[in-house]
């Protein structure tokens, strides 16, 4: 009886500190919604309309997205607890690299 309180214990443990060092998403898309591009507001926020597409690239290869600029997409695989997201970003710009608009979407990628 004692052996497997302590198995059961050490299980829950080893899982607390597995969820505590899983992956995160970025802050900014910390407000989305599984399915929902809508919900990224922190995101649509700081990379609206009018924004630098220079800003974009920079923080999507600071937050380690794999980038193709010449089709305005960027993906990332969170590998987090209990469940992987998916991320995936997009855009389109003007002739002049100014953003006429942005998308994110995260989706579920597999759950324990």
């Amino acid at each position: 009886m004692v052996a497997t309180v302590v198995a059961l214990n050490w299980q829950w443990f080893t899982f607390a500190v597995a969820v505590a060092f899983a992956e995160r998403r970025p802050a900014l898309l910390a407000d989305a919604q599984w399915d929902e591009p809508a919900s990224a507001r922190r995101f649509s926020n700081r990379f609206r309309a009018g924004a630098s597409e220079a800003e974009l690239l920079e923080w999507l290869e600071s937050n380690e997205f794999t980038v193709d600029r010449d089709t305005g997409q960027a993906s990332r695989l969170i590998r987090g607890l209990p469940c992987n997201e998916a991320v995936e970003i997009g855009w389109s710009k003007t002739s002049g690299d100014v953003l006429s608009s942005t998308e994110a979407r995260v989706s579920e990628a597999g759950c324990l």
